[in-house]
C-alpha cells in the first residue's frame, strides 16, 4: 500500500482546485480540510491582532482584497474537493445541496462525507 505524506496530500489538493470528477478517499479530504481550518484560524486572528478588528469589519483594501481572493479560492478547492468525496463514497454532487436544509443539513453532510469508500 502506498503510504499518503499530508505534505503530498495538501500539495495535491490545490493541484486539483477544479478537478470535479474523480474521488477522494476521506485521508486525502480530512487532512486539507483541517489544515486550511488551522490556516484561516492564524489569518483571522493575525487580522484581528494587526487591525483591531474582525476580517468583516476591516476596511482596509490592502487586507480586505487579498484576503476576498484567497477566501474565493478556499472556497472552490473544498467544493471540489467535498464533490470528490462524495463521490468516492457512492453518492452524486447534488447530495451537498442537503446542507442548505436549517439546522440538521450540515451535520448530515458532515458525516456523509465521513462515509467509508464505496466499492462497486
Amino acid at each position: 500500500m502506498n503510504k499518503k505524506s499530508v505534505v503530498r496530500v495538501y500539495k495535491n489538493f490545490w493541484r486539483e482546485i477544479f478537478n470535479f470528477s474523480g474521488t477522494e478517499d476521506r485521508f486525502e479530504f480530512w487532512v486539507p480540510f483541517f489544515i486550511n481550518a488551522l490556516f484561516n484560524l492564524v489569518i483571522t486572528f493575525l487580522v484581528t491582532f494587526i487591525t483591531g478588528k474582525t476580517i468583516s469589519e476591516t476596511n482596509n483594501v490592502f487586507i480586505f482584497i487579498p484576503l476576498f481572493f484567497f477566501l474565493i479560492l478556499f472556497e472552490v478547492a473544498e467544493l471540489s474537493a467535498m464533490i470528490r468525496r462524495l463521490r468516492d463514497s457512492g453518492r452524486k454532487w447534488y447530495f451537498l445541496l442537503v446542507q442548505f436544509i436549517p439546522l440538521i443539513g450540515e451535520l448530515y453532510l458532515f458525516i456523509l462525507l465521513g462515509k467509508p469508500t464505496h466499492r462497486n
